[in-house]
């Protein structure tokens, strides 16, 4: 199928406004996608992550692409087929490649195995599982309820792996607390650990003609506070952009493409009823009517992060910057399942630009008020986020044609002691599955291949 633009061809008058702004203070306005800088460079990013990442030849890293592509579908049909007896996916590269998958019930596991390709299924190992991801979740539920009445900061979530719990707290003290309010029946699977939370991706400055994803969002002055995520169209067939929840800027502003970007365009303000902040949530949605808009996704690659210039964050097999296409989005499945640890996932942010890692955990940002979230970790580059990224798309690993899957909105992420960037592979930052937009209304997504519901 041929790759559609979606644009709006109808304009509200009074509904979106421009402002005048400095030359001091205009940012740049990205380039519009266009076919040519939205094809992708040939090769792929995923295979040559990997090379870089593991030290294996390209063919190797080839058919581990391969064997993941396939062995996430089958695990897909797995999960609708009995979803309380799956236990969780994880990767292991080193010393040698292998899938593991864990169930509770012995009769998933020959479905399972039975549905995989032979090439693959030399890879796979099946494990027994004391929990389902179901059954866990109804545990993580509990702490989180016993801490969050202690009013600390920290976040908890079930590692497969172990089939233990992990809740990470700020400080000694914390630890402390928390420790004494675990349920007993709980407690001698609960590691707690002292470590960065999450906290809230934002810049705190007070400071139109188009709009894609990871295009800055800014104030009133001009000056980037977020990021916008994914295009959509929202219940009452309207263009929209999606973004966080939690980020101030409320009417938010873009960059007019236009007489070189000599204006702002004002994005109406989100209702209450086209946003969700707290607990499960932290997205809302502008209307863009008027603008055009559509399946693109923007990045700029080896960009120094805004502020610390010092650092430079490059994604090997990927050009210096353009557009990814959206072909689809992440299903809607329950407990983060279809999120599997170590499966490589992308952002692009203002002040970061475009960055990878790998799934590690699903995760909680100040104990009740926020939960489910997911983690990544594990960049190759520098800094993997900072303040600024709220509200950018979270994605795939882009393929060979620039092709990739929305996967969720960028929440937070860890800071070093100072508030400063966190430098490092073990920083992370917390994503909101993109499927949580429906849980309240309808929200398509743009992708290649239409209007899609994630």
């Amino acid at each position: 199928m041929g790759k559609l633009f979606f644009s709006a061809v109808v304009t509200v008058a009074g509904l979106l406004s421009s402002t005048a702004v400095s030359a001091q203070q205009k940012p740049t306005v990205p380039p519009p996608p266009t076919k040519q800088n939205s094809k992708g460079q040939g090769n792929d990013p995923r295979v040559e992550q990997l090379t870089q990442a593991h030290g294996i030849s390209a063919a190797d890293a080839a058919e581990r692409v391969d064997v993941l592509s396939e062995v996430q579908q089958i695990v897909e049909r797995a999960l609708a087929d009995d979803p309380n007896s799956f236990g969780g996916v994880w990767v292991d590269h080193s010393p040698t490649f292998k899938i593991i998958v864990a169930f509770t019930g012995e009769g998933d596991r020959k479905a399972f195995l039975d549905r995989l390709p032979a090439k693959s299924r030399r890879y796979v190992q099946i494990r027994n599982a004391t929990k389902s991801l179901a059954a866990a979740q109804q545990d993580v539920d509990q702490i989180l309820q016993a801490l969050s009445a202690a009013k600390i900061v920290f976040e908890t979530y079930f590692e497969p792996r172990s089939q233990n719990y992990v809740v990470t707290v700020k400080d000694q003290s914390a630890a402390g607390t928390a420790r004494a309010l675990i349920p007993a029946a709980l407690r001698s699977m609960v590691n707690i650990r002292v470590g960065p939370v999450t906290e809230t991706f934002q810049t705190n400055a007070r400071s139109g003609d188009q709009i894609y994803g990871a295009w800055d969002l800014l104030d009133s002055s001009g000056q980037p506070t977020c990021t916008y995520g994914f295009a959509g169209r929202d219940s009452s067939g309207r263009d929209s952009i999606l973004t966080a929840g939690h980020c101030r800027t409320n009417p938010p502003f873009v960059v007019g493409s236009s007489s070189g970007g000599s204006h702002l365009v004002q994005l109406p303000t989100a209702t209450a009823t086209e946003m969700r902040y707290g607990d499960l949530y932290d997205f809302r949605y502008h209307p863009v009517v008027g603008l055009m808009t559509g399946y693109w996704v923007y990045f700029k690659n080896s960009k120094p992060v805004v502020g610390y210039t010092q650092y430079v964050n490059t994604v090997a097999g990927v050009g210096p910057g353009d557009y990814f296409t959206v072909k689809g989005t992440v299903k809607q499945t329950s407990y983060n399942s279809n999120h599997y640890l170590d499966m490589p996932v992308c952002k692009s942010g203002y002040t970061t630009g475009f960055t990878c890692g790998n799934w590690v955990s699903g995760t909680d940002s100040k104990g009740v008020s926020y939960r489910g979230f997911v983690k990544v970790s594990g960049s190759s580059q520098p800094v993997i986020a900072f303040g600024g990224d709220s509200g950018g798309p979270v994605f795939s690993q882009p393929d060979s044609a620039y092709d990739i899957v929305a996967v969720g909105l960028l929440k937070g992420g860890g800071t070093n002691s100072t508030g400063g960037p966190c430098v490092g592979s073990s920083c992370f930052y917390s994503y909101m599955p993109i499927d949580r937009v429906n849980d309240a209304f309808p929200f398509q997504i743009h992708t290649t291949q239409g209007l899609m519901m994630p």
